[in-house]
């Protein structure tokens, strides 16, 4: 036996030891306090053996943590000290091993781990305006399938469909064959002649978890053609999001209003509209966002293109179902400005009087203003705080400015709003102190190391009360 295994078999002896040492001591101190709600657990650390970068804490496999489970160290004040991942597990005991360590943090006597699974658990309720991402990391050569770096670990499905895009825009379809823990395979169908995918590409799922729950499904533009007056986008959608002949998109950018168009031409993978002229507020862009336009039973179902004194015209008429005499609602903002009464319905506008009522304090409708055909259940989006720290893996993330009223509790889902056109990215609350919060930010919904100041936000659903609707 040469120097270098006896050294290597005394160093793992050794290790053994520190920890039956360790799962010792637990076992005579007191019942660990936990918060457990399936996806992660708080708890306290009970040993550490600094040489090797290790700590041990009371939570195991009894709490449902895994081999693997990232973890988070952190001071008494809630500032991150230290992240690793659990390499050695008991029923009632885990041991991390340290990848990372502020050294100017000191004090650490709190851990939270979180399940790898949690993504998968969280799909259904990611917060609107967030995704699972993943980022491609081969192309076969004839460039039919492809392969992704997330998996069902991530949340990922069979027959999820997930756009594929880069700096210029989305440039192909992507379907799940094949599913695996952390990687799945994908077939390819491209949506530009000209681009090909290449390995780093970015996919994001789509429709979105919060637009499958709405109804609400948006599409990028994908290119834009010159047609005289008109305009023609093509989005990489069909009719089975809901894009049929005749189908009436909004196009958005920056949550504004772009214009309205008009599908001719639906297909598969792609689906062809032209804008209307009269109702378009600036010309369409290759990355505005599509959103199908609902009918006039319920809805968002146009904007107010033309207003004289007290009569308004209406982008909605018969196509989209309007009647005379239906009452509409002009939003703004997420705001309720003022009421409608339709006086005429032609086949693509209407014409409305506008009723005032000190409810929405008097204040009159402006041009490409919201019209809607029902106030919903609305949601309010509250402002939690800022980030202020991420550990460098971007697996956790310390929010500061953190107000006294409508602090959200851990397992809350929240959004990071970036502070560029980049989507905004999911986080679940892990901690909470009398002065921040910790996030957990898993890497299948998106990288917040370049977020610092960026705003964190969680939605709060309100009564249908009418002072407010989803924007």
């Amino acid at each position: 036996m040469n120097e270098s295994t006896r050294s290597n078999r005394s160093s793992r002896a050794k290790l053994a030891t520190a920890l039956a040492l360790a799962l010792l001591a637990w076992m005579v101190s007191a019942t660990p306090l936990l918060a457990v709600g399936g996806i992660f657990a708080q708890c306290k650390i009970v040993d550490r053996i600094e040489d090797r970068s290790i700590v041990i804490l009371d939570v195991g496999r009894n709490q449902g943590i895994a081999l693997r489970d990232p973890a988070v160290l952190l001071s008494d004040t809630g500032q991150l000290s230290a992240t690793g991942r659990v390499f050695y597990l008991e029923p009632s005991l885990c041991a991390i091993r340290l990848g990372w360590r502020d050294r100017a943090v000191t004090g650490a006597n709190t851990a939270v781990v979180v399940s790898r699974t949690l993504p998968n658990v969280c799909r259904i309720a990611l917060p609107a305006g967030t995704t699972i991402t993943a980022s491609v990391t081969s192309v076969a050569p004839g460039h039919r399938t492809l392969w992704l770096d997330q998996g069902r670990d991530a949340g990922l499905h069979l027959g999820d469909v997930l756009l594929v895009s880069r700096a210029t825009g989305v440039i192909a379809r992507a379907e799940i064959l094949e599913l695996y823990e952390q990687e799945a395979l994908a077939r390819l169908v491209r949506l530009t002649p000209n681009t090909s995918v290449a390995v780093g590409d970015v996919a994001r799922l789509w429709p979105s978890p919060d637009e499958r729950r709405s109804g609400r499904v948006e599409a990028p533009v994908s290119f834009v053609e010159a047609t005289g007056d008109q305009q023609a986008v093509w989005l990489p959608a069909g009719p089975s999001e809901g894009l049929a002949m005749d189908s009436r998109v909004e196009l958005h950018r920056a949550g504004a209003y772009v214009a309205t168009a008009v599908v001719d031409l639906p297909g598969i993978p792609l689906t062809r509209a032209r804008t209307v002229e009269a109702y378009a507020r600036q010309p369409a862009q290759v990355g505005d966002r599509a959103v199908l336009v609902a009918s006039g039973q319920a809805g968002a179902v146009g904007r107010v293109f033309k207003i004289d004194r007290d009569y308004c015209l209406i982008s909605a008429g018969e196509d989209v179902g309007i009647r005379r005499g239906q009452r509409l609602f002009v939003v703004r903002d997420g705001q309720h400005i003022a009421s409608l009464v339709v006086k005429t319905v032609k086949e693509t506008y209407s014409g409305a009087d506008l009723l005032l009522t000190g409810k929405t304090g008097g204040q009159t409708p402006r041009q490409w203003d919201q019209v809607v055909a029902d106030l919903p259940q609305s949601l309010a989006v509250r402002r939690v705080g800022r980030v202020v720290h991420s550990s460098p893996n971007g697996l956790f993330v310390a929010v500061g400015e953190v107000g006294n009223v409508g602090v959200p509790e851990p397992g809350t889902l929240v959004s990071v709003a970036s502070q560029s056109e980049a989507p905004a990215i999911a986080a679940v609350v892990i901690h909470k102190t009398g002065s921040g919060l910790t996030l957990h930010v898993p890497r299948c919904w998106g990288r917040p190391t370049q977020r610092l100041g960026a705003e964190v936000r969680y939605t709060q659903v309100q009564t249908k009360s009418g002072e407010n609707v989803q924007p």
